[in-house]
């Protein structure tokens, strides 16, 4: 998919997106990518990898996807 591709692919699923709270996420994340441009270590990063670090920072916005930090230490007290 080209650019122009791309970016009309984008704006028609945003049209369709209804969920405003992932919508007000969404655009904060693209602002703050706009903000910092590639660094020394994103620059080296492949597609694939980028694109599953936005995902996951996406993802850890949505409070369903959470886990309590005392279920965390719960389930790794041993080695801790």
């Amino acid at each position: 998919m080209n650019t122009i591709e791309l970016r009309n692919s984008f704006h028609q699923l945003i049209d369709s997106f209804n969920n405003e709270n992932a919508l007000s996420k969404f655009y904060s994340i693209m602002l703050k990518m706009d903000e910092n441009k590639d660094g020394t270590l994103w620059s080296r990063l492949n597609s694939d990898d980028r694109n599953e670090l936005e995902r996951a920072d996406f993802e850890s916005n949505e409070d369903s996807n959470l886990i309590p930090q005392h279920e965390i230490l719960n389930k790794h007290k041993k080695w801790l």
